[in-house]
């Protein structure tokens, strides 16, 4: 069983943390081309359980989750309808941390989606111009 962060789409790096050393493995790191500019740009993820037995006979889940808030701010986070509760809890009060309770799934084996969200890239660092650039427009 692995809890692992999904991004549908992968555009870029977010600021988001993941697992236990802060770094997802790939194809969960998100990229961005960083010749452009991402300012303002949304972009969804999804927390699951993979690889769930049904020997194990999951009841809930809880976990944290943390992400830089200076380059990227949570637009919703939104527990996925097949978690039943009761006592589920989204909590994004404070910046940069998502706790999240979730009880009773659905469907508890296999894939099992816990929560959706949806982010904004706030800042950027520098971009600088492609290399390319420079050959074709020498100004």
């Amino acid at each position: 069983m692995a809890v692992r962060l999904v991004n549908p789409n992968p555009v870029g790096y977010s600021g988001i943390s993941y697992g236990e050393n802060g770094i997802p493995p790939d194809p969960y790191r998100l990229r961005f081309d960083e010749y452009h500019v991402w300012n303002g740009t949304q972009f969804t993820s999804k927390a699951v359980i993979q690889n769930l037995d049904i020997g194990w006979a999951l009841t809930g889940a809880n976990f944290t989750l943390s992400y830089n808030a200076t380059l990227t701010g949570l637009v919703n986070a939104v527990l996925d309808p097949g978690w039943a509760g009761p006592g589920n809890v989204v909590d994004t009060a404070t910046a940069g941390i998502i706790n999240v309770v979730a009880n009773n799934p659905a469907s508890p084996s296999g894939t099992v989606l816990v929560l959706n969200m949806t982010f904004q890239i706030k800042a950027q660092g520098v971009i600088f111009p492609r290399f390319r650039d420079h050959l074709t427009n020498p100004t």
